[in-house]
């Protein structure tokens, strides 16, 4: 698309008072403070040494910058907002905090991490007649996490995460609610925005926040929910299962409720086929198969 459209688009996206606000002053040399500030905590309790400490310290720090990604493949060309944070004030900190976050997540029983995995995740699955192939899918994850729930179920994991981390809880939580809270500025055509809500796509702490929310959403339904699907997978912000078909609709509204944040929407097979993770899920009788694409050339996984 051309420079005019593009502006156009994004100034739209931007000017979305829902979901973004104009900063009058640009907050970076704030941010940058508070980053050196945690690390010189870390570095005088010896959490970490002098090398990590110079690794983490921010010196010449630039607000997030923001910029559209079209989706070519919607009507329209939409433009999905991403939040470039490369030379952040925290990005370097928010990619330490990850690499201890994601020591929770491993032990996922509902994450599947590409097609061959999803695969093998459901061969040998019978389905029965009065079952049906479901995915759901949240709008827009990333800008509708709840920051403050996501925080909350953090801190009560605490258990498992210390074992991972020498940070004290106090300064854990201190560097956590910094990495997601404070850190939602960036740029556009010399404006500071902030998003009021959420965490920004291009955020290294996104995805992993946004992963350990929807297990805990998984788990909460499966705890409580009397429609449970008989198996359940997460692919990021995408879910499949094989659930009863009188259920379908109890499920999403089991979902939905949550929180009022976080939306799904929901897709049935048709057909006997459900598209899902980049596959077409073909049923046969009571027998499926996977049919996915790569380098134009499709080939089965018959399960």
């Amino acid at each position: 698309m051309n420079k005019a459209e593009y502006d156009m688009k994004m100034q739209k996206i931007v000017n979305d008072i829902s979901t973004y606000r104009v900063l009058k002053r640009d907050p970076t040399n704030k941010l940058q403070g508070k980053n050196n500030e945690i690390v010189e905590k870390m570095y005088a309790n010896k959490i970490i040494d002098l090398k990590e400490k110079n690794y983490l310290t921010c010196k010449t720090a630039n607000p997030p910058r923001i910029y559209g990604l079209p989706k070519i493949h919607k009507e329209g060309v939409p433009l999905r907002p991403i939040c470039s944070s490369v030379n952040s004030p925290s990005y370097k900190l928010c990619k330490y905090i990850v690499r201890v976050l994601k020591n929770i997540t491993m032990s996922s029983k509902y994450n599947v991490k590409d097609a061959i995995e999803f695969k093998n995740k459901i061969g040998n699955t019978h389905i029965y007649d009065d079952e049906s192939l479901v995915s759901f899918d949240v709008v827009s994850l990333f800008p509708s996490i709840p920051v403050d729930l996501a925080i909350e179920i953090i801190d009560s994991k605490w258990s498992l995460i210390k074992e991972h981390t020498s940070l004290t809880r106090e300064l854990f939580l201190t560097t956590l609610k910094y990495c997601t809270k404070e850190n939602r500025c960036f740029k556009y055509n010399d404006k500071i925005y902030e998003q009021k809500s959420g965490m920004p796509m291009g955020s290294p702490a996104s995805p992993v926040i946004a992963d350990i929310v929807m297990e805990e959403l998984l788990n909460e339904f499966e705890k409580d929910s009397d429609s449970k699907p008989r198996l359940l997978t997460k692919y990021v912000d995408e879910l499949f299962a094989i659930v009863k078909t009188e259920d379908i609709d109890k499920m999403l509204n089991t979902l939905n409720n949550f929180n009022k944040t976080l939306k799904f929407t929901i897709e049935v097979e048709n057909e006997g086929q459900l598209p899902y993770l980049d596959t077409l899920i073909i049923r046969k009788e009571n027998a499926l198969t996977v049919e996915y694409f790569r380098s134009l050339s499709p080939f089965a996984l018959t399960l």
